[in-house]
């Protein structure tokens, strides 16, 4: 009787676990295979923000690390997430880029590379600079880095630098 209550109550705290199931990554592109391919399926595409989550920070979510907006129970992520919904890119060709961000559209220089500096993870990312006012109204440049969790032709999955309580926050964009 005991083992039948024990089965239960681990089938019930399994089931009940919000990254035990993976909704939204199987709608997820693979990892990348090489920069060049990165930089082929960038050239000349638009992509659109279609979905936003966060990543945990946990050990136990490794196999699903992905919580997404529309599943959050964490009600005071979803304003914040809900803004980075309007973050789009404009792949003019081989190294300009125009970036559609907090209700602001800036032109910049992109590249694609496979340095790891400081913290970020290992692998393919995109590197974005652009120029914006800093201190005291100087014009600087800014580098923002991407970690590509994954690509094809139709989407573009990133790790972006911005995170919400801790949380990095992930972006699956679609080519438009």
């Amino acid at each position: 009787m005991r083992s039948i209550a024990a089965v239960c109550s681990l089938v019930l705290i399994g089931s009940c676990n919000s990254n035990s199931t993976s909704e939204g990554s199987s709608k997820l592109p693979g990892k990348p295979g090489s920069i060049q391919a990165v930089e082929a399926s960038l050239k000349g595409k638009n992509f659109k923000t279609v979905d936003v989550g966060t990543v945990s920070p946990f050990q136990m979510d490794k196999d699903n690390p992905y919580e997404w907006q529309d599943n959050m129970k964490d009600s005071s992520a979803k304003p914040y997430l809900t803004e980075r919904m309007s973050f789009s890119l404009h792949f003019l060709n081989d190294t300009g880029v125009t970036i559609f961000d907090d209700g602001q559209e800036k032109l910049g220089t992109y590249k694609v590379d496979t340095i790891t500096n400081g913290d970020e993870p290992p692998g393919i990312k995109l590197r974005i600079a652009h120029t914006e006012y800093g201190f005291g109204n100087d014009l600087v440049t800014v580098t923002y880095t991407y970690p590509v969790n994954g690509i094809n032709d139709k989407q573009l999955f990133l790790l972006t630098p911005r995170d919400f309580n801790r949380r990095k926050i992930v972006v699956l964009m679609e080519a438009k």
